[in-house]
Protein backbone atom coordinates (compact mmCIF):
# COMPACT_ATOMS: atom_id res chain seq x y z
CA UNK A 1 0.00 0.00 0.00
CA UNK A 2 1.48 3.39 -0.98
CA UNK A 3 0.72 6.56 1.59
CA UNK A 4 1.58 9.78 1.05
CA UNK A 5 2.41 12.38 3.96
CA UNK A 6 2.79 15.92 3.64
CA UNK A 7 3.88 18.34 6.27
CA UNK A 8 7.19 19.05 7.83
CA UNK A 9 6.91 17.46 11.07
CA UNK A 10 5.49 14.13 8.75
CA UNK A 11 8.80 13.80 7.49
CA UNK A 12 11.15 13.48 10.91
CA UNK A 13 8.85 11.22 12.14
CA UNK A 14 10.13 7.80 11.45
CA UNK A 15 6.37 6.53 11.76
CA UNK A 16 3.47 8.10 10.96
CA UNK A 17 0.10 7.58 12.37
CA UNK A 18 -2.59 8.01 9.55
CA UNK A 19 -5.98 7.53 10.77
CA UNK A 20 -7.03 7.28 14.80
CA UNK A 21 -10.67 6.49 16.19
CA UNK A 22 -12.53 5.83 18.86
CA UNK A 23 -15.87 3.89 18.71
CA UNK A 24 -19.09 5.50 19.50
CA UNK A 25 -19.41 3.43 23.05
CA UNK A 26 -15.44 4.70 23.99
CA UNK A 27 -14.33 0.78 24.36
CA UNK A 28 -11.75 0.76 21.67
CA UNK A 29 -9.05 2.93 19.99
CA UNK A 30 -8.46 1.86 17.02
CA UNK A 31 -4.97 2.94 15.25
CA UNK A 32 -3.43 3.46 11.76
CA UNK A 33 -0.14 3.72 11.33
CA UNK A 34 3.02 3.52 8.72
CA UNK A 35 6.44 3.20 8.72
CA UNK A 36 8.07 6.02 6.29
CA UNK A 37 11.16 5.11 7.08
CA UNK A 38 13.96 2.50 6.20
CA UNK A 39 14.24 0.60 9.72
CA UNK A 40 12.36 -2.02 10.58
CA UNK A 41 9.92 -1.02 13.69
CA UNK A 42 10.04 -3.28 16.56
CA UNK A 43 7.40 -1.50 18.72
CA UNK A 44 5.41 2.15 18.79
CA UNK A 45 3.88 3.76 22.14
CA UNK A 46 1.43 6.55 21.06
CA UNK A 47 -0.39 8.60 23.88
CA UNK A 48 -4.29 9.36 23.68
CA UNK A 49 -4.07 13.43 24.86
CA UNK A 50 -6.70 16.06 25.01
CA UNK A 51 -5.23 19.92 24.82
CA UNK A 52 -5.53 22.15 26.92
CA UNK A 53 -6.35 26.36 26.40
CA UNK A 54 -3.54 27.89 28.39
CA UNK A 55 -1.39 24.89 28.96
CA UNK A 56 1.83 23.99 27.38
CA UNK A 57 1.40 20.11 27.36
CA UNK A 58 -1.90 18.01 27.01
CA UNK A 59 -3.87 16.30 29.43
CA UNK A 60 -2.54 12.81 29.05
CA UNK A 61 -5.77 10.06 29.06
CA UNK A 62 -4.32 7.01 28.02
CA UNK A 63 -1.14 5.27 26.88
CA UNK A 64 -0.55 2.52 24.50
CA UNK A 65 2.19 0.01 22.97
CA UNK A 66 1.84 -1.54 19.75
CA UNK A 67 4.84 -4.34 19.88
CA UNK A 68 4.82 -5.95 16.31
CA UNK A 69 7.58 -5.74 13.75
CA UNK A 70 6.70 -3.16 11.20
CA UNK A 71 9.07 -3.17 7.90
CA UNK A 72 9.75 -0.06 5.86
CA UNK A 73 7.18 1.28 4.15
CA UNK A 74 4.24 -0.88 5.28
CA UNK A 75 1.53 0.26 6.79
CA UNK A 76 -0.43 -1.60 10.07
CA UNK A 77 -3.74 -0.94 12.51
CA UNK A 78 -3.65 -1.75 15.49
CA UNK A 79 -6.92 -2.07 18.02
CA UNK A 80 -6.40 -1.03 21.65
CA UNK A 81 -8.91 -1.71 24.54
CA UNK A 82 -9.81 1.65 26.33
CA UNK A 83 -8.24 1.30 30.33
CA UNK A 84 -10.68 0.55 32.68
CA UNK A 85 -11.98 3.57 34.53
CA UNK A 86 -11.01 5.82 31.86
CA UNK A 87 -14.62 7.52 30.82
CA UNK A 88 -12.56 10.83 28.69
CA UNK A 89 -12.19 8.58 25.84
CA UNK A 90 -15.66 7.99 25.37
CA UNK A 91 -15.95 11.94 25.12
CA UNK A 92 -14.00 11.37 21.78
CA UNK A 93 -17.45 9.68 20.38
CA UNK A 94 -19.20 12.76 21.54
CA UNK A 95 -17.10 15.51 19.39
CA UNK A 96 -14.46 16.15 22.39
CA UNK A 97 -10.92 17.30 20.38
CA UNK A 98 -8.33 14.39 21.39
CA UNK A 99 -5.29 13.68 19.68
CA UNK A 100 -2.88 10.48 19.24
CA UNK A 101 0.72 11.04 19.38
CA UNK A 102 3.48 8.91 18.61
CA UNK A 103 5.74 9.26 21.26
CA UNK A 104 8.06 6.75 21.21
CA UNK A 105 9.38 4.38 18.65
CA UNK A 106 11.87 1.23 18.87
CA UNK A 107 13.80 -0.03 15.93
CA UNK A 108 14.82 -3.90 15.65
CA UNK A 109 18.40 -2.81 16.79
CA UNK A 110 16.54 -1.55 20.00
CA UNK A 111 17.84 1.61 19.17
CA UNK A 112 14.66 4.45 20.28
CA UNK A 113 13.62 7.13 18.18
CA UNK A 114 11.44 10.00 20.45
CA UNK A 115 10.05 13.36 19.27
CA UNK A 116 11.85 16.28 20.15
CA UNK A 117 10.44 20.26 20.38
CA UNK A 118 7.85 20.84 17.92
CA UNK A 119 8.35 17.82 16.09
CA UNK A 120 5.26 16.40 17.47
CA UNK A 121 3.79 13.18 15.17
CA UNK A 122 -0.24 13.57 16.01
CA UNK A 123 -3.08 13.41 14.40
CA UNK A 124 -7.00 14.02 15.85
CA UNK A 125 -8.93 11.26 17.58
CA UNK A 126 -11.96 10.66 15.41
CA UNK A 127 -15.39 9.17 16.09
CA UNK A 128 -16.01 5.94 14.20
Amino acid sequence: MTTSFAGNAFAQCPVQPSHASVDPDGKHVTIRYYNSGSRVVQAVEFTVQRPQAGQNKPAVLARYSARETLHPKVEKTAVFHRPAGNSDLSEAAQAVTLEVEVTRVVFADQSTWRPSGKNACKIPLSAR
